[in-house]
């Protein structure tokens, strides 16, 4: 059997061919080659079975090719017209070059926003685990012996991806104007000490992500080459050693931090097999549920008709006013798959399963359900992608936070759990938004209230 499926192969030839196109310089945090490169990643590699591989392989060429298509059509568009909404989210002047620099109390507010989110970690996760020591080593294995508010666990991730824009924001204010190192490093080192734990990759690199970005805006605003710094390296380095490790010790559990240390250290050759394997099973496990969509849904499970945009409609309505409000379908998925084999009523807890755009897409409504997904998803990423790329390279700080939440929201779907994506991305970003409105609104009034009386009348907006 080929070792890469032709769903993988055209990923990576589209997105070789689009950084070609656009140029590697801009290219580099373009979402679509990102997009690509996900395909690839969760896609591009043969299931064992060769009864299903090959059934696997074309419904995600269909939901790449229909994604792919939709996609670039979207970004399509007037830049003006889209400079024209930002303007509204929050007045600037577009003077090009770099963002400017920002003030004391504008860095020790965004780093105390970031160290505060870690700080608020570490409380939800001790009341969660009956402990300091073991919400710092529950990984994926260890499971909540508390039940708490979920409210409190909405909030939490919330306020990450809030913390991971104020790192953001703090390396980009260093990259342009190399000021507020240490407030940098505090805010990022207190984001990676509560991220580890959490045992997913993704948000353990997310902040080292938002490092990388900020430089690159940085050079590109500034019309520079980008040329990676020492420390950007060194975080870099840290990001890949700590994905490595999470791999490692993935469903391992530990009673005590001296136990994961010892486990580590103490059975190296243990340690990197359970690499290798880890990191095979980690890139078939999707393609496996888009075989298990594939294999049942509309032969021993019914279809589960639009429940996918249903379970995104009615999401805002807590659970606690409806009990029996529509699971995500990752957890729809997972609970099926319990019952099947032989665990029905358990409680679904700890990860979905994702399955794709193909598999969610099928469940959702067979052959139809793959291409109308793949398209509408599309079609949002594309015009995220397309805000997102203006908002970047605007030389104002809300902005670009702003493009850099879009951003995220372009590039998140391709794995799947189309509602655990949107929860993630879009109710960040609303809070976002909105918490820019009120902060312009705020520091306008306390413009206009710091202006003399005097000048008020010298420039006619006072009684005579």
């Amino acid at each position: 059997m080929f070792p890469i499926t032709t769903t993988g192969l055209v990923a990576i030839a589209a997105a070789v061919f689009y950084l070609s196109h656009v140029g590697l310089r801009k290219g580099i945090i373009d979402p679509y080659w990102i997009i690509c490169f996900h395909f690839f990643r969760f896609f591009g590699f043969p299931l064992k079975d060769a009864s299903i591989a090959l059934r696997v392989d074309m419904a995600n060429l269909l939901a790449f090719i229909c994604f792919s298509v939709v996609f670039l059509a979207a970004r399509k568009g007037t830049p003006k017209r889209a400079h024209g909404v930002l303007q509204r989210i929050w007045p600037h002047e577009d003077r090009g070059g770099a963002v400017p620099s920002l003030s004391d109390r504008a860095i020790l507010l965004c780093a105390s926003l970031a160290v505060g989110y870690a700080a608020y970690n570490l409380w939800v996760s001790r009341l969660q685990y009956g402990g300091l020591e073991q919400a710092l080593v529950r990984f994926y294995a260890m499971q909540p012996l508390e039940e708490i508010s979920p409210w409190l666990i909405r909030a939490r991730r919330i306020l990450y991806w809030l913390a991971v824009l104020m790192i953001f924001t703090l390396r980009l204010n260093y990259a342009a104007h190399r000021r507020g190192l240490v407030a940098l490093w505090i805010a990022f080192v207190a984001m990676v000490f509560v991220a580890f734990p959490a045992g997913a990759v993704g948000a353990f690199v997310a902040p080292v992500v938002a490092f990388l970005i900020a430089d690159v805006v940085a050079a590109i605003q500034r019309g520079t080459r980008f040329r990676p710094r020492l420390d950007l390296i060194a975080v870099l380095a840290v990001a890949v050693l700590g994905g490595m490790l999470l791999l490692m010790i993935r469903g391992k559990r530990f009673r005590s931090l001296e136990d994961m240390v010892d486990y580590v250290l103490g059975n190296p050759q243990v340690v990197s097999t359970k690499l290798f394997e880890k990191t095979g099973e980690h890139h078939l496990i999707v393609s496996e549920s888009v075989g298990y969509c594939l294999q049942n849904f509309g032969r021993r499970q019914e279809f589960l008709w639009l429940h996918t945009p249903y379970s995104i409609l009615v999401n805002p309505i807590p659970r606690e006013l409806w009990p029996g409000k529509p699971l995500a379908f990752g957890r729809a998925l997972a609970q099926i798959w319990r019952d099947e084999f032989g665990v029905p009523g358990v409680p679904v807890v700890g990860p979905s399963y994702a399955a794709g755009l193909a598999g969610e897409g099928y469940a959702n409504g067979g052959w139809a359900g793959v291409v109308l997904l793949s398209a509408v998803v599309g079609y949002l990423c594309g015009k995220a992608a397309k805000y997102a790329l203006i908002g970047l390279f605007t030389p104002s700080y809300p902005i670009v936070m702003v493009g850099l939440a879009l951003f995220r929201f372009s590039i998140v779907f391709v794995r799947g759990d189309m509602l655990s994506a949107w929860t993630m991305t879009v109710y960040p970003l609303v809070v976002l938004v909105f918490g820019l409105a009120l902060a312009d609104r705020i520091l306008r009034k306390a413009a206009r209230d710091a202006v003399s009386p005097v000048d008020r009348r010298a420039s006619g907006g006072g009684p005579p």
